[in-house]
């Protein structure tokens, strides 16, 4: 069984509002290219702040009780950065596997996310395993020493709320480093500002959201209007703002939680449509929706770039 591990090469933190920006802000490094055949590459990715929120990290890939992978590990600077991806080979079963992912604060369990998906024959599929800060306090430890969810069975915690854990394999797509890694390959060991061509931007969040505006949210519907003026289809980037001390990266004057678009919200039309969780744990935390007007061509969005988290490299596992 071949386990490989990928992390960013250079990271920050997590930020949030409502934004039609995205400054490149550092780069991510090259790891080694994938083995032939079929197989999950997990993505673990955060809008958490690391080491604020979130400073330990377990991974398990099972199938039908045995164990596939497991990994335990600091992360952070010095340490394993987020995003980070493991490599996992299929094994020729049929039967779905289950991946947990777990980010512990200070020993204690904070928040949990499953997926149960079938291993893909053939090519490597990507399987995105978000520890979404709406879901902190859901990661419940067991007796016996496991972290299970306050989501029932066969649930698992998506941006504030109980969903199905079981992933379609319509819904793995082909693994693409650039998707992770901001049109970069990502990896072990290598610094950030290569000269192979390889590296990707990342995401500046608070760049991006420091001079954003507060969007007005039907909370009865959790939904608010597609900005005035901003052409449909532009490059729109949503988050939560907290203030200072709250989840999420800070800067002086506030905190952000970045929410993906296709994954955390969705736009209809002229309607966004937001994660319940925002107007329900969210609001009760003083967060609001913020909205950022369009920058020049030249700052990429969100969804084209990770968030940095941490900065150093990671390892391999195998």
């Amino acid at each position: 069984m071949l386990i490989r591990l990928r992390s960013s090469g250079k990271a920050i933190g997590f930020i949030a509002g409502f934004g039609v920006c995205g400054q490149v802000a550092g780069a991510c490094a090259k790891g080694p290219a994938s083995t032939p055949g079929g197989g999950l590459e997990i993505v673990v990715e955060t809008d958490l702040a690391i080491p604020q929120d979130i400073d330990h990290l377990t991974v398990q890939v099972t199938q039908q009780g045995r164990s596939l992978m497991h990994v335990d590990s600091d992360i952070g600077a010095g340490a394993l950065l987020i995003p980070a991806t493991f490599e996992v080979h299929s094994t020729g079963n049929p039967a779905p596997v289950t991946v947990q992912g777990v980010g512990f604060k200070n020993g204690h369990a904070q928040v949990e996310r499953d997926a149960v998906t079938p291993f893909p024959e053939g090519h490597i599929g990507e399987l995105r395993l978000p520890l979404d800060d709406l879901c902190i306090g859901t990661a419940q430890s067991d007796a016996d020493g496991g972290v299970g969810s306050s989501c029932s069975g066969g649930m698992t915690c998506v941006q504030g709320s109980c969903m199905t854990s079981t992933v379609p394999a319509s819904a793995v797509p082909a693994y693409n480093p650039a998707t992770v890694y901001g049109g970069g390959e990502g990896g072990i060991g290598a610094e950030a500002g290569g000269e192979d061509g390889s590296l990707g931007g990342c995401f500046d969040v608070q760049g991006c959201f420091a001079t954003a505006t507060v969007a007005t949210v039907d909370e009865t519907h959790c939904t608010l209007a597609w900005p005035a003026g901003v052409a449909p289809g532009s490059d729109v980037n949503v988050a939560l703002q907290l203030p200072v001390g709250g989840d999420g990266v800070c800067g002086s004057t506030a905190c952000w939680v970045v929410l993906n678009q296709g994954t955390d919200w969705t736009v209809t039309g002229s309607t966004v449509q937001l994660p319940p969780g925002v107007c329900t744990g969210a609001a009760a935390q003083g967060a609001t929706v913020c909205l950022q007007l369009p920058l020049p061509a030249n700052q990429a969005s969100r969804q084209a770039h990770p968030i940095r988290l941490g900065d150093a490299g990671g390892g391999e596992s195998g």
